[in-house]
């Protein structure tokens, strides 16, 4: 094959996630491709035994909507992954992928199990206590803010609407498993007011969920939320204090996180359209981007016909996306972080903490 074939076939892989370049900082002068399809089932399983590893975290369907995922969406993932966290250091495994983080300090692990997504962090241990507590404050803070488990979960969620149109508006959703009967429990399912208390759908055992724990868990020293006045970091219970005394102020809370990583889980229930002024009132030209991103069957072109403002043009994608699709604040904020509008995403965040 010439040069020119050569590079169409690599560009139409990577367009599908078939494979993802990898930018190296070593050799400018050789390519690295992730290529998640020719793993096989003989490699070794990774050695995590001096390292720290966090309970899993499971992210995938309800079986009534989606009873397996392809081992094909599961690759596409991988390779979406690799885009996001550019480097050479990530290490496959049949069906699993281990990457690095060099700015975290911490590794992601991505399982496929069953019809599920595992996702795990570790770290390496330190026989000095006060490095130790260090490297575990500055990795835990880092899931908190960070949160590449929402990332992943985000990937997942667009990968499957694109390659499985057929299941186009379920819910993507965590799961954590039952220390009893050892089934996937939703996090809807968690006990109100109590952070790390969830009870079994399945058995109806009321347990204490270290997974849970792992994925929650955050340290005032590095949380980045600060007081407006003092510049003092607020802990998460203390924003959201905040937000409480100023809902009846028109001023954003200044802050770059809420209480709660799973929060999207808790108020999946609210109707979307509470915030489609919000949405249409900044989107501007975007509008088309978010229209192809809710359903590639909206009709651009007959409201760019009907509609001259940008504001009447994205309140009409959007009545029309809610009027034929089962339409989620989730799966709206997806859109809009997938057309890098987070400057919407933060606003509605903040006008939920605030209103709800």
């Amino acid at each position: 094959l010439d040069d020119q074939t050569k590079k169409t076939i690599i560009h139409l892989m990577e367009t599908y996630d078939i494979l993802c370049t990898i930018i190296s900082d070593k050799d400018e002068d050789e390519s690295y491709y992730f290529v998640p399809y020719l793993l096989r089932p003989n490699v070794e399983p990774s050695n995590l035994s001096q390292y720290y590893v966090s309970e899993k975290l499971y992210i995938g369907y309800d079986h009534n909507d989606i009873p397996y995922l392809p081992d094909g969406i599961y690759y596409c993932l991988l390779s979406s992954c690799l885009k996001e966290w550019n480097n050479t250091d990530v290490k496959l495994y049949y069906q699993c992928a281990k990457y690095y983080l060099i700015n975290d300090h911490h590794y992601i692990i991505i399982k496929k199990d069953k019809s599920r997504i595992a996702v795990q962090y570790c770290y390496e241990r330190s026989d000095k206590s006060e490095i130790a507590q260090f490297i575990t404050n500055k990795v835990q803070n880092s899931i908190f803010i960070k949160r590449p488990h929402e990332l992943i979960k985000t990937k997942l969620s667009l990968i499957v609407e694109d390659r499985m149109p057929k299941f186009k508006g379920k819910v993507c959703q965590y799961y954590i498993q039952c220390y009893k009967c050892l089934e996937l429990v939703g996090l809807r399912h968690r006990v109100k007011r109590q952070r790390n208390w969830i009870q079994c759908s399945n058995c109806h055992t009321l347990f204490e969920s270290q997974s849970l724990n792992d994925w929650l868990s955050y340290n005032k020293e590095y949380f980045k939320g600060t007081d407006k006045q003092t510049k003092r970091k607020l802990t998460p219970s203390e924003y959201m204090k905040v937000g409480k005394q100023q809902k009846k102020q028109t001023s954003k809370v200044d802050i770059n996180d809420q209480d709660d990583v799973f929060f999207w889980e808790i108020i999946s229930h609210l109707d979307p359209s509470k915030y489609f002024y919000d949405v249409a009132s900044k989107i501007y030209k975007d509008w088309r981007k978010l229209a192809a991103k809710l359903d590639h069957k909206i009709d651009v072109c007959e409201i760019e016909t009907d509609y001259s403002a940008a504001y009447d043009r994205a309140y009409w994608v959007l009545y029309k996306w809610k009027q034929n699709n089962h339409a989620t604040i989730d799966r709206l904020l997806e859109a809009l972080t997938a057309i890098q509008r987070l400057d919407i995403v933060d606003m509605i965040k903040n006008n939920i903490l605030i209103n709800e």
